[in-house]
C-alpha cells in the first residue's frame, strides 16, 4: 500500500511537470512570438511556429495521457484489493471448514459405547475393511459389527462409512 500511494504520488508529480512544462513553453512561446512580432524583430515563419505548437500539444497531450493511465491504473488496484478481500474471506472459511474437520469428535457426547467405539477405530484406521474383517479383528460376528455400525450411523447422525470415516479419523491416529 506505500509503495501503491508513492507510485500514485510520483505520476501524479510527472503528470503536473510534464502538464506544466507545456503551459509553461506554451506562454512563453506565445510571448515571444508576438512581440518579436510587435517589435519586428522576427520574420513570421510558419514553419517554426507550427513546429512550437506541436511541442506544446505534444507534452500537454503527454500530461494527459499520463493522467487517463493512472486513473485506470487506481480503477484496477481497487478491483484488485476487492478480489484479494473475497479471497481472504473464501480462505478463513475454508479454514474454519477444515479446522472444525480436524476437531478430535468425544464420542461419548454421543452415547457411543466401547465396543462400537472399537468398531469406529477398526474402520477409521483401516478404511477399507469389511463387516466381516472388522468382525474377526475385534472377534465380533459380522452380525453384530453391522448392528454397532447400524447404531453408530444413528447416533452420529451420518449416512455411511465415508461420513464416519471423515468425522472421526483424528480420534485415532497412528
Amino acid at each position: 500500500m506505500i509503495k501503491e500511494n508513492f507510485s500514485v504520488k510520483r505520476t501524479l508529480s510527472i503528470f503536473s511537470s510534464i502538464t506544466g512544462l507545456g503551459i509553461v513553453m506554451m506562454n512563453t512561446i506565445l510571448f515571444l512570438f508576438f512581440r518579436g512580432l510587435c517589435l519586428n524583430e522576427i520574420d513570421f515563419n510558419p514553419s517554426v511556429l507550427y513546429l512550437f505548437i506541436f511541442l506544446i500539444v505534444l507534452f500537454t497531450g503527454m500530461g494527459f495521457l499520463i493522467l487517463a493511465v493512472l486513473f485506470v491504473y487506481k480503477k484496477e488496484i481497487r478491483i484488485l484489493k476487492d478480489n484479494i478481500q473475497d479471497k481472504t474471506e473464501q480462505i478463513r472459511s475454508l479454514e474454519q471448514k477444515i479446522s472444525m474437520k480436524k476437531q478430535v469428535i468425544d464420542l461419548d457426547n454421543f452415547s457411543i459405547t466401547s465396543m462400537e467405539t472399537n468398531v469406529v477405530r477398526e474402520l477409521c484406521l483401516q478404511p477399507n475393511l469389511t463387516n466381516k474383517e472388522i468382525g474377526n479383528n475385534l472377534d465380533l460376528k459380522t452380525g453384530t459389527v453391522k448392528q454397532y455400525m447400524s447404531k453408530i450411523f444413528k447416533k452420529l447422525a451420518i449416512n455411511s462409512r465415508e461420513e464416519l470415516v471423515d468425522r472421526c479419523k483424528f480420534n485415532f491416529r497412528n
